[in-house]
């Protein structure tokens, strides 16, 4: 029970952190872009990843206050697809600029396929671990 617990406290801690992560990333740690008033493609990233990085880190809070282990699959099984869409928005669907040298080609863009992929490991492990004790509860019946 204890580990359980200590489980819990650890992959939602991570899952909030990485959550916050996105969401400065394109503003605080790799910024995106100045614009001069002209709304360039990285400016929308960065308002769906501010987005998407909050969803993820409430989600992440949701996994250290609730106990009950089928609702934390559940809440890690949605994180895919925002976790997905971390990596997805400055990649192909919104993009970044096209200028190789542009600080949101060159920083930012690398950083959030970065948090998204950890983002990715750390959450199918959280589900594997979960679903993990499930077999294990089925097993002993």
């Amino acid at each position: 029970m204890k580990l359980q617990q200590n489980i819990r406290w650890i992959f939602g801690s991570l899952i909030l952190l990485n959550g916050l992560l996105v969401a400065s990333t394109p503003t605080v740690l790799f910024p995106v872009c100045k614009s001069g008033g002209v709304r360039m493609a990285c400016y929308y990233t960065k308002q769906a990843e501010i987005g998407l990085g909050a969803a993820i880190a409430f989600i992440g809070l949701l996994l250290l206050l609730i106990q009950k282990r089928e609702i934390r699959i559940g809440l890690s099984l949605s994180l895919l697809p925002l976790v997905a869409l971390v990596i997805v928005y400055p990649t192909y669907l919104l993009g970044v600029c096209h200028s190789n040298s542009m600080s949101c080609h060159v920083g930012t863009l690398p950083a959030l396929k970065v948090a998204g992929s950890i983002l990715v490991v750390i959450t199918l492990i959280y589900l594997r671990l979960l679903t993990r004790k499930e077999e294990e509860h089925v097993d002993r019946r």
